[in-house]
């Protein structure tokens, strides 16, 4: 599977691209890796793990406040594997 970053305004997100991430997210702990695009790099990552923290505890302040104003609660965590990055 193949996760591409994007970035959005604020308020730009809508329900149906919620499911669509929650149905990401799902397949990324089904499979047990996935490969991240971004920076014209793919990074392997493996080794998912849904962590749960309202108080975004492993955030940087600026970014918790943020978070918090956008009531992010659930986290993907993600392992970098040890395959080789694949460049394009």
């Amino acid at each position: 599977m193949l996760i591409r970053l994007e970035f959005r305004a604020l308020g730009a997100s809508r329900p149906s691209a919620d499911k669509g991430n929650a149905l990401r997210v799902q397949n990324v702990l089904t499979q047990g890796n996935c490969e991240l695009e971004t920076q014209g790099r793919t990074l392997p990552l493996s080794e998912p793990r849904l962590i749960h923290d309202p108080q975004r505890s492993a955030m940087p302040p600026m970014v918790r406040v943020a978070l918090g104003v956008l009531n992010v609660s659930d986290f993907l965590e993600l392992v970098l594997s040890n395959d080789l990055i694949c460049n394009h």
